[in-house]
């Protein structure tokens, strides 16, 4: 049945097919690979993970001890290794599937080698598994307390743990205004939003792009590169290719954006909150909103002052 939808095979082929693409790799941070510089305890995993590996298979080999589940944790670690290292967002799973494979070996090293007999009667074993369990606790522990007081990472405020929704990260407010005054079809939304309105709101409402990025090269450089940047350029040839009559963005917050947006003659906003902005088109099915909703220049004006 997971065969039975309108994407067939490619639910399972897009992520690979989309790491191929120069474009989105550029345009989306944590697909690009790590480098030393910002993201050295990914090469300090791998190097310590590698040498213990090496020396599982050697020992293995000269105990005449090796094993078909070597060979598997082996070809395991090399997979998830090429895949850290084609992507910063992948690391962590490069780091998931190869903390119990390092354990795993750190053991069977000392047991192939007969540590346990020389240290203390043979409980080399469990001190290397205590100690293990010991360090995977802390550092539970670390991150829990750094998420807890919202440090480092967590700092970020839509990344709090938590029960429930957080619609302040969301356009929820701009939505339910386009549900009240019947706006719906085709818009051109923030690409972090896609998702969001697709959940909420497929079919009535389609989103012109979400998270798994499946659209054109070009309509993807156009979000990453800033809506409201570029529209003086596309947004017209992006109308005739797509045919929205909504465009859904965050408010802005370069000064130098307004005037290539704020102030075109072609959209209108209509609704406004401290995080969204709704323009709808003119000449459009939607004419009779803006009559009525439009924010003048001289509100629009006013509004920027409190923005910027």
């Amino acid at each position: 049945t997971a065969l039975i939808n309108p994407n067939f095979l490619n639910q399972f082929t897009s992520a690979v097919v989309f790491l191929k693409e120069e474009s989105f790799k550029k345009g989306i941070a944590e697909l690009l690979p790590p480098t030393w510089a910002e993201s050295p305890q990914f090469f300090v995993l791998s190097i310590f993970v590698g040498s213990v590996l090496f020396i599982k298979i050697v020992v293995s080999i000269l105990k005449n001890n090796l094993s078909m589940q070597d060979v598997v944790n082996s070809f395991l670690v090399i997979t998830f290794f090429y895949l850290g290292k084609s992507s910063l967002r992948f690391i962590f799973i490069f780091a998931i599937v190869s903390g119990p494979i390092m354990v795993k070996n750190i053991i069977g090293i000392i047991e192939l080698l007969n540590l346990n007999k020389k240290f203390r009667d043979g409980r080399l074993s469990h001190y290397a598994l205590s100690l293990a369990t010991l360090a995977i606790v802390i550092w539970i522990g670390f991150y829990s307390y750094l998420a807890i007081e919202k440090m480092w990472v967590f700092r970020r405020t839509y990344q709090h743990f938590g029960f429930g929704f957080r619609y302040d990260v969301v356009p929820e407010k701009a939505l339910r205004f386009m549900d009240n005054n019947n706006i719906y079809g085709k818009v051109l939304n923030q690409f972090e939003w896609g998702q969001y309105i697709t959940w909420r709101d497929f079919p009535k409402r389609q989103a012109s792009i979400d998270g798994r990025g499946s659209v054109s090269e070009e309509l993807f450089t156009i979000h990453i590169s800033g809506i409201k940047r570029s529209q003086p350029l596309f947004l017209p040839k992006l109308y005739e290719k797509y045919g929205f009559e909504s465009i859904l963005i965050k408010v802005p917050t370069w000064k130098e954006n307004r005037q290539s947006f704020i102030l075109s003659d072609d959209w209108a906003i209509v609704y406004w909150d401290e995080l969204a902005m709704l323009f709808l088109r003119r000449g459009g099915p939607y004419d009779h909103i803006i009559k009525h909703k439009e924010y003048k220049f001289n509100e629009v004006k006013t509004r920027l002052g409190e923005t910027w």
